[in-house]
């Protein structure tokens, strides 16, 4: 999650947000750390400036420009509070081209695997093999600054380096 303390990562981001006059700092007492929201209308002030959101809520691979200083891919939840949405969304995590979103519905079932895959050595092997499999596209080419939706329920985020090593399985489970 990114908090205050991350912000030099995506000075970039934050720079735009305090240009637009959009967004804010607030504490989670639930997680006990500050989280940045956008409101809804701040997220509808963007789109207007054509500032992509795209659904990430069924997962797949992301795919765009590498993230620089000049831009990022930004990954948004829904903001609850006990239980209510409160017409906002956290900046949940910054995210590369490479990158992949599993659904909802296979990180409940397959959790565990998909961590045991993170975590996994293998990833660090110079043996890095590609998927030549189909999977969900989710493109940010073309943007600077690029925002996607994810589901209010847990979705596992697989970093470049897990997908190349054990994309076809990553798949399969997906599906």
């Amino acid at each position: 999650m990114i908090d205050s303390k991350t912000r030099d990562l995506s000075r970039s981001f934050f720079d735009l947000m305090e240009k637009e006059k959009i967004g804010r700092f607030e504490v989670d007492r639930k997680m006990n750390l500050q989280v940045f929201t956008l409101t809804m209308q701040e997220i509808r002030t963007l789109l207007e400036k054509k500032v992509p959101f795209l659904d990430g809520t069924k997962g797949g691979l992301i795919i765009g420009e590498k993230n620089n200083f000049h831009g990022g891919i930004y990954l948004i939840r829904p903001y609850f509070v006990d239980g209510h949405f409160q017409n906002k969304f956290f900046l949940y995590a910054e995210v590369q081209p490479g990158d992949y979103i599993s659904s909802v519905e296979s990180c409940s079932t397959h959790v565990n695997r998909y961590i045991q895959l993170e975590n996994s050595i293998e990833n660090f092997t110079s043996n890095i093999k590609s998927t030549s499999r189909h999977s969900n596209k989710i493109d940010t080419s073309n943007h600077i600054h690029s925002f996607i939706f994810l589901d209010q329920l847990p979705q596992m985020i697989f970093s470049n380096a897990t997908f190349r090593a054990h994309g076809d399985e990553i798949i399969d489970l997906d599906q």
